[in-house]
């Protein structure tokens, strides 16, 4: 977790409250130490016909260019 960029920084006030709670998570759930959990991914298997690019302009606005 600490190393998701969306995660508070260790001096974020916020770091230390979500650390004591992922703490309290993992000891509810471990089992020798270890947290299971199952998951199902889905794969897609393509050919990309074209490429798409996003660009960010300014805050909260995403240019999509399509290149053929």
């Amino acid at each position: 977790m600490q190393s998701s960029s969306y995660a508070p920084l260790p001096e974020h006030p916020n770091h230390d409250p979500m650390m004591k709670e992922l703490r309290s998570i993992f000891d509810r759930n471990e089992q020798e130490g270890h947290v299971f959990f199952d998951y199902e991914t889905r794969v897609y298997w393509g050919e990309v016909q074209q490429s798409l690019l996003f660009e960010r302009r300014s805050p909260g606005v995403l240019v999509l260019r399509v290149h053929r």
